[in-house]
């Protein structure tokens, strides 16, 4: 990969991707780029304060690696991006991925499983962790969005500390 794309893939100072940036040779004007780590950290915070890890969440690849994706939209005068981890993420085609869903949906679901009521319903990560130990969550390879509810610090922090701090 090359440092110009490292750049705009870890949102450098003074590096932004252009309208002009995508391929001229293809039909379509989505730009993708792909990190793939390997060094992970045994725990991290992506809801509020509450700990949880890459592997609980779903959020790793087949390798057991975390797999980002940016894609950018070039076809806009100022490109859109939207991010996404490359995973084999636990999902159900009736709720979809329990990383998106939002604390009262998840206390539902909850309910409706038949989750212990002492599971923390103030906790998002206890929630997920009560809804997929009581099952029907089965891992699919897809790609979960990780701008939406993810917040940036959570991601895109932790991406930009395991790197060399050379870019």
């Amino acid at each position: 990969m090359s440092l110009a794309l490292m750049r705009i893939f870890f949102e450098e100072p003074n590096s932004k991707i252009d309208n002009r940036d995508a391929c001229v040779h293809c039909g379509h004007k989505e730009v993708r780029i792909t990190c793939v780590f390997d060094d992970l950290p045994q725990e991290l915070v992506l809801d509020a304060t509450a700990p949880t890890s890459l592997a609980a969440e779903g959020l790793l690849n087949a390798d057991g690696d975390l797999q980002v994706v940016k894609v950018i939209d070039c076809g806009l005068a100022k490109p859109k991006t939207q991010v996404f981890a490359v995973a084999n993420h636990p999902m159900n085609p009736a709720q979809g991925s329990l990383l998106l869903m939002k604390n009262s949906d998840l206390k539902n679901l909850a309910d409706e499983l038949g989750v212990p009521r002492d599971v923390s319903r103030s906790s998002n990560v206890d929630l997920r962790r009560g809804i997929r130990e009581a099952g029907k969550f089965a891992p699919v390879h897809t790609e979960v969005p990780l701008d939406k509810e993810v917040p940036t610090t959570g991601w895109i922090g932790w991406c930009r500390q395991s790197v060399p701090t050379a870019l």
